[in-house]
């Protein structure tokens, strides 16, 4: 059986009626996603000998929306190394990569990928550490500003409300971010955006907009990205036009990016009028997590 399509660079697939498939196939998504677009492994990310540029272009290229899951990339201005992680298509407002996650007191403050490939790229959050090369995180930072993050399993308490309990996602967008590695507080001009997504939907029903005061950091450990404290935040900070403010008040602050966990001191963002508790450590322990992704 043969299918063509008239994409910018045309092709022919040729199917041989026999009981073993080709290995081309093997992916359903293929299947799925046979839009008259042109579809390649090398276009589509699902093979580590043939990664994609970005999950921007496998999203134009797909014919359709992807499916969330892992896929492999290769970025020329990062580390120019393929690598496989989770990508979320799922989100009007991504596609975003899995950067890192925090689990078990592991470092990620170190330049090489950690567990590259292991089981943390299996899920949007789970309880394995690991983290892309620095040299692609720094890459993907510098493209929009604009990052995800997911927890799992309570924090440091076991039981702390964030994000709904772990249920929804917090997307921050920074005007601006330092290099992985840095620590940095930003400066009274450098703004960041929350919205909260009570349930991982896509949608965004909370957010507010901070302009940093550069107050005493919150007493977590040592930042390797960047860390605030913001209580209260500086004359321009308030809510943004299309969203509420969270149920809890006041919308004070304090986080910290560290190597072996992500900090909060995030209170109104459970998105309930129960807050979130201060200086809890997601990722400390084998039994919490929280993953960052980047929108690429």
């Amino acid at each position: 059986h043969s299918l063509s399509s008239s994409c910018a660079q045309p092709f022919t697939l040729t199917l041989t009626c026999s009981s073993t498939l080709l290995p081309l196939i093997h992916h359903s998504a293929y299947i799925s996603a046979f839009h008259d677009t042109c579809l390649t492994p090398g276009i589509l990310g699902l093979t580590s000998s043939t990664p994609a540029i970005s999950a921007t272009f496998i999203k134009q290229n797909w014919g359709g929306t992807p499916p969330n899951g892992l896929y492999w990339l290769k970025y020329a201005s990062g580390s120019n190394t393929a690598f496989q992680t989770y990508i979320i298509f799922s989100r009007p407002d991504g596609p975003w990569v899995k950067a890192v996650q925090w689990n078990a007191g592991a470092d990620m403050s170190a330049a090489a990928a950690v567990s590259a490939g292991g089981s943390w790229i299996n899920a949007q959050v789970n309880l394995f550490p690991g983290k892309i090369s620095t040299a692609d995180i720094n890459y993907l930072r510098g493209l929009t500003g604009a990052t995800l993050w997911r927890v799992a399993g309570g924090g440091s308490t076991g039981s702390d409300p964030l994000m709904n309990s772990g249920a929804g996602a917090l997307k921050i967008v920074f005007s601006y971010q330092p290099t992985w590695g840095t620590s940095y507080q930003p400066t009274t001009t450098q703004y960041y955006d929350y919205y909260l997504d009570m349930t991982n939907s896509g949608t965004y029903s909370y957010a507010y907009h901070y302009v940093p005061t550069q107050q005493a950091w919150c007493g977590h450990a040592a930042a390797i990205w960047i860390s605030d404290h913001a209580s209260p935040p500086g004359a321009g900070s308030g809510a943004i036009s299309g969203y509420s403010l969270p149920p809890y008040s006041p919308v004070s602050i304090c986080w910290t990016v560290a190597a072996t966990s992500w900090w909060t001191n995030l209170h109104p963002w459970s998105g309930t009028a129960t807050a979130s508790g201060g200086s809890i450590a997601w990722g400390g322990t084998a039994s919490s997590s929280a993953a960052l992704f980047i929108a690429n």
